[in-house]
């Protein structure tokens, strides 16, 4: 979980943010964050990433993700049960 810096929403995904998604891939990690976590006038970035390698076990121990525009531009992300 964190403030990643590489934008997973972004229509050409950069050099960082293929690196990280094939490192997730190695390790089954599943990102569950799918909405834009800082939103501007001019654009929106999902930035602020949670990985989980028990995707179907958060889910089914009722774990949600969220998530609210809180400090200026920047969303507060966060798993709550």
């Amino acid at each position: 979980m964190g403030d990643l810096n590489c934008n997973f929403a972004a229509p050409q995904v950069d050099h960082n943010a293929n690196l990280l998604s094939s490192i997730a891939d190695v390790y089954s990690l599943q990102q569950l964050i799918t909405d834009p976590t800082r939103c501007t006038e001019s654009s929106s970035t999902l930035i602020y990433l949670i990985f989980t390698s028990w995707y179907d076990v958060s889910h089914a121990m009722g774990f949600r993700v969220w998530w609210r525009n809180s400090i200026k531009n920047h969303s507060l992300t966060l798993l709550d049960n």
